[in-house]
C-alpha cells in the first residue's frame, strides 16, 4: 500500500485520516430524519407549537417546510447545512417531503436526500384563546379637546390607532386588539397587554401632542394573584396639523403639534412661528379640507392679484414668503379675506 493510498478503496488520495474525499464524506457527511414527524397548528392563527412556545411561520406550506426542517440532525462532522424542500399533499393533514441537503465537512461540500411525513393536529394556541376569550389588560381611551369627535377625527384616529397596533403586533404575538368601541364621544381601545395599551397610548399622544394619563384598578384574582386593569387616557389637542388658526385676529396654519409647543406658518407674511401651548385664544377657522384654489392673475413681485373662488373677482394681497409661483394657489378664508394656504 502506498503512502496516501485510501485505506478504504485503495485510491492514492488518502486526505482525510486516510480516506479519500468521497470516501470520507459517504462516511461522515450524513443526516438523521425520523420516518414522521408530528406538529401541533393552532386552527385559527396558523401558529406553529414548538415545545412550550408558538411560533408565526405563516400559511400551512411554511408550517410543513418548519417541521421537516426542524426535524433534520446532522452527523456530528457536519460543520454547516442547507437545504431545500419538495412538499407533496397526501391529505389536509398529511404532508410528504422531501429533502435535499447541502453538507459542508471540512471544506467538502456534498448533497444529500432524505424524505419524511409530516402529520398535522389542530390545538388552540394561547393567544387565540385570550382573544376568543374577550381577555384584555389595558384600555386606551382617545377622547376629543372640547368635546365628541368630528367624523374625520375619528376615521383618522382609528385609522392611526389600527397602524400602531398592527406596527406593536407585527413584533410579539401576544399583542391584540381585543375590542374597540366609540364610546362617550371617543374611541376606546382594548389591548391584550398592559405594555401594548401604554405604547399604543405613548405614540398617539406623541404624534398628535395629545395628553396622556395612566390609572390603573384592580379586576379580580386570578390564581391566587391580584389581576389589574390600566385605563391610559390621551386628549386630543384643540387643534391639530392642517389645523387653521385665528390667534389676536392673525391666521396661521399649523404645521405641528407636540405637547408643549406648537409650529405654525402665519399666512400673512409666511413666517414661521413658534410658541407654547398654553395660549387659549385660538379658534379653528377651518382644515385643510376646506383649502380652495385662486387663480394668479398678476404676479408684480411684492403683491399678488388673485381671482376670488367664489365671487371671481379680482383681490390684491402682499405677497409671503411662501408662496410659491404658479398659475393657481392654495388659499383660506376668513373674515372675507384670503390667504395663500
Amino acid at each position: 500500500m502506498r503512502a496516501f493510498e485510501c485505506i478504504e478503496c485503495g485510491t492514492s488520495e488518502g486526505r482525510h485520516q486516510g480516506l479519500c474525499d468521497q470516501c470520507f464524506l459517504r462516511r461522515s457527511a450524513v443526516i438523521s430524519v425520523p420516518q414522521y414527524v408530528d406538529v401541533v397548528v393552532c386552527p385559527h392563527c396558523g401558529a406553529l407549537k414548538r415545545g412550550e412556545h408558538w411560533l408565526d411561520v405563516g400559511d400551512v406550506n411554511g408550517v410543513v417546510e418548519h417541521a421537516a426542517r426542524g426535524s433534520v440532525e446532522p452527523g456530528p462532522r457536519v460543520g454547516s447545512w442547507d437545504a431545500s424542500v419538495e412538499i407533496v399533499e397526501d391529505t389536509p393533514t398529511v404532508f410528504r417531503v422531501g429533502i435535499n441537503a447541502s453538507l459542508y465537512v471540512e471544506g467538502l461540500v456534498t448533497r444529500v436526500e432524505a424524505s419524511t411525513t409530516v402529520r398535522i393536529t389542530s390545538n388552540v394556541c394561547d393567544v387565540c384563546s385570550r382573544r376568543h376569550g374577550g381577555y384584555y389588560e389595558s384600555i386606551v381611551q382617545l377622547r376629543g379637546h372640547h368635546g365628541p369627535l368630528d367624523d374625520g377625527s375619528r376615521e383618522d384616529m382609528t385609522s392611526l390607532a389600527y397602524e400602531i397596533i398592527d406596527h406593536l403586533s407585527s413584533s410579539n404575538r401576544q399583542v391584540f386588539l381585543a375590542k374597540f368601541e366609540e364610546m362617550h364621544g371617543g374611541l376606546d381601545f382594548y389591548l391584550s397587554t398592559t405594555d401594548a395599551g401604554r405604547n399604543l397610548a405613548r405614540e398617539l399622544s406623541h404624534r398628535t401632542g395629545g395628553h396622556m394619563k395612566e390609572s390603573g384598578r384592580l379586576a379580580g384574582r386570578k390564581d391566587g394573584k391580584d389581576v389589574y386593569r390600566t385605563t391610559f387616557s390621551v386628549r386630543l389637542p384643540p387643534f391639530r396639523k392642517g389645523d387653521y388658526l385665528d390667534v389676536d385676529g392673525d391666521v396661521y396654519r399649523v404645521l405641528k403639534v407636540s405637547r408643549d409647543r406648537v409650529d405654525m406658518l402665519l399666512l400673512k407674511t409666511g413666517e414661521p412661528v413658534r410658541r407654547r401651548r398654553d395660549f387659549d385664544d385660538a379658534k379653528v377657522i377651518c382644515t385643510e379640507d376646506d383649502v380652495m384654489e385662486a387663480v394668479v392673475v398678476f404676479d408684480s413681485g411684492e403683491e399678488l392679484q388673485l381671482m376670488d373662488p367664489e365671487t371671481y373677482k379680482t383681490v390684491q394681497i402682499k405677497k409671503p414668503a411662501h408662496y410659491e409661483p404658479d398659475e393657481s394657489v392654495p388659499v383660506v378664508r376668513h373674515d372675507g379675506q384670503l390667504y395663500v394656504a
